[in-house]
């Protein structure tokens, strides 16, 4: 009897070890934590961007016909009202990374009469743009436009066959290239000047004549027909900070 009263409590006197130190493992555990906050300070700050695009008063030929280069590169506002489309692009950025932009060509609107009614082929519009010498040093180099060229040739090079006037980088007309300098709170401007005529190679016929062979992809038009088109493009300004190297 005392033997079995004895191995009792042996058995609860282990039970009571192992409960023991099965909650001193526990309370080890539980007790050990380390805490500590840094002293230094990681941080990002905000910068400044501006940029803006401005435009003065847009093209406006009337009643005009095929135009030579040098006749064309020689358009002036103050001897041919509303020849020229002179505009501005103004940016800064105060991080180091530039501001890069893209200027663009969109199909512009029919004009607001009843008589121009037909949309001159792409041929036959000659674009010439030229910048001041911020612009110039940026302006496109693989399709430059400081030498005046059709819109279809522009598009030719660029892999394309006609725009829209729905933004799109992949088929939109790409006309130039700049970028505002990075790591400045002063304003950098580039001033440009847009000019469009009706290029010398379209040919105009009378009625009774027999039209003449085409000419570097221009158009052939009779007097009728030629007295009825018209071209229209408007301009779109793509920008964004550079990413850093």
């Amino acid at each position: 009897m005392n033997n079995q009263n004895s191995s009792k409590q042996v058995l609860l006197s282990i039970i009571g070890i192992a409960i023991l130190v099965v909650a001193v493992v526990g309370v080890s555990f539980a007790f050990f934590n380390y805490s500590k906050v840094g002293e230094e300070n990681n941080t990002v700050t905000t910068g400044t961007i501006f940029f803006n695009f401005t435009e003065g008063t847009g093209i406006n030929l009337v009643n005009q016909f095929p135009m030579g280069l040098d006749a064309g590169k020689a358009l002036k506002n103050d001897t041919t009202p509303n020849s020229v489309l002179a505009f501005s692009v103004v940016g800064h950025n105060t991080a180091a990374s530039p501001i890069e932009y893209t200027i663009y060509a969109l199909e512009g609107d029919a004009p607001e009469d009843e008589t121009h009614t037909t949309k001159l082929s792409n041929y036959d519009v000659m674009l010439y743009l030229t910048g001041d010498e911020g612009a110039t040093a940026s302006t496109l180099t693989t399709n430059n436009i400081s030498t005046p060229t059709t819109v279809g040739k522009l598009l030719e090079d660029q892999s394309g066959t006609s725009f829209t006037n729905t933004f799109d980088a992949a088929t939109s007309l790409k006309l130039g290239v700049g970028q505002i300098t990075g790591g400045s709170n002063e304003n950098t401007t580039h001033k440009y000047e847009l000019r469009m005529w009706i290029s010398n190679d379209v040919q105009i016929h009378g009625e009774n004549d027999t039209a003449p062979d085409a000419v570097n992809k221009a158009g052939v038009y009779s007097q009728d027909n030629f007295s009825k088109m018209y071209y229209s493009l408007k301009l779109h300004i793509e920008a964004a900070t550079k990413a850093a190297q």
